[in-house]
């Protein structure tokens, strides 16, 4: 997956956090969210390392590790279903 593509799947998922007013707030990493908000606030979080961090930093590994996780959160969380997940990650076409 190129930066670009990972930019663009990591946009769509902020914009659906955004839409729902989640705000982006780090989670202790000893310890588990008792609500859903703390989850997603979490993954918000997450898009913005994602976004303003590992992308810029040449991280892109990292960068599709944690969108990974993500999209696993939204799937769990039921805001995105297989078919969405499937075309965000899907090669831009020529």
């Amino acid at each position: 997956m190129t930066s670009e593509k990972i930019l663009e799947a990591a946009g769509d998922c902020k914009r659906l956090l955004v839409a729902r007013n989640i705000p982006s707030a780090r989670f202790p990493a000893d310890s588990f969210p008792d609500l859903e908000s703390e989850t997603l606030a979490h993954t918000h979080y997450m898009l913005d390392e994602i976004i303003n961090v590992f992308i810029p930093a040449d991280r892109r590994e990292k960068a599709f590790r944690w969108l990974g996780f993500v999209q696993g959160v939204l799937w769990s969380k039921k805001l995105l279903v297989i078919a969405d997940l499937k075309n965000q990650n899907r090669p831009a076409s020529n």
